[in-house]
């Protein structure tokens, strides 16, 4: 069996080497390579080989979905000429949040 790295180096040269796709595709290709290598580092596994219950993919996806939201509407109140400084400051105590106050994806972990 091949090491952990050498698998992922041979399995991020087959998916660059198979997407016939330019571009915009090209580059999202590019950063979901990017992502897999980080991942690999910061936590020794694939997402595939990770041992994580489905209900922690959920929790995960759920709190990824909630940064993508709150980026989505700062950049909406951008484009609106609201920026960041005339919003109110934050209300909620993130030390009794549940979910990251810090936008990471490391609350549930």
């Amino acid at each position: 069996m091949q090491p952990d790295c050498a698998r992922t180096q041979d399995s991020r040269a087959r998916a660059q080497d198979s997407c016939a796709c330019s571009g915009v595709e090209k580059l999202v290709c590019r950063d979901i390579s990017a992502r897999q290598a980080l991942g690999l580092r910061k936590y020794g596994t694939s997402l595939a080989e990770s041992p994580l219950p489905l209900s922690s993919w959920l929790q995960h996806a759920y709190e990824e979905a909630l940064d993508l939201a709150n980026y989505l509407k700062r950049a909406i109140l951008e484009t609106e000429g609201r920026g960041p400084q005339t919003l109110p400051a934050a209300s909620l105590d993130a030390q009794n949040s549940p979910i990251d106050a810090h936008g990471d994806g490391d609350a549930a972990e």
